[in-house]
């Protein structure tokens, strides 16, 4: 259902999103239309033919952020496919963003891969998913306009993500 409202239709259009991708690593997901408040909706996912809860998708138009949050659901079980998945949704939708080049110099441009680098190093050798750092480091590839189709496939390798981070370390002095 679309509306002449431009938040609606964003958070609209991420909460459908979110459907598909859920649908397709097995949860059955279903958007609740007549949840629509303001910036936040709601989405009833089932799991293993159980109902699992509700999850709450909040949408910051100012900053054009979208937030999870899983307080409704009653199996925690499937709770950290779930986050992951959404993280995966918010890279690929950075990732699909028009590429600004402009503050490839900026030094802030790996503030949040380092912080992430910095943190997670000491789990480096455990199996571990670093949805956090792959992601970090998608958006400093994007604003590179690098290829970053297989930074999230990366994302339970920290050596692998690591040397993806030096690459675009050494890419953005070279371009400076």
């Amino acid at each position: 259902m679309m509306s002449n409202d431009p938040d609606y239709n964003a958070l609209h259009a991420h909460a459908i999103a979110f459907c598909t991708l859920l649908t397709e690593h097995g949860f059955s997901a279903q958007l609740r239309e007549d949840t629509f408040r303001g910036y936040q909706c709601k989405i009833t996912l089932i799991h293993t033919a159980k109902h699992v809860g509700n999850l709450v998708i909040h949408h910051k138009p100012s900053k054009q952020t979208f937030t999870l949050s899983l307080n409704e659901i009653k199996d925690q079980a499937p709770a950290d496919a779930v986050r992951q998945l959404h993280h995966m949704l918010l890279a690929r939708e950075r990732a699909s963003l028009p590429t600004d080049t402009s503050h490839s110099h900026d030094p802030s441009l790996f503030s949040a891969v380092e912080y992430y680098y910095a943190i997670l190093t000491p789990y480096a050798a455990e199996p571990f998913d670093f949805i956090t750092y792959a992601s970090a480091l998608l958006e400093a590839a994007t604003r590179l306009g690098v290829d970053s189709s297989n930074i999230i496939d990366a994302r339970f390798d920290f050596a692998l993500l690591s040397a993806m981070y030096h690459e675009l370390l050494l890419i953005a002095q070279q371009e400076g």
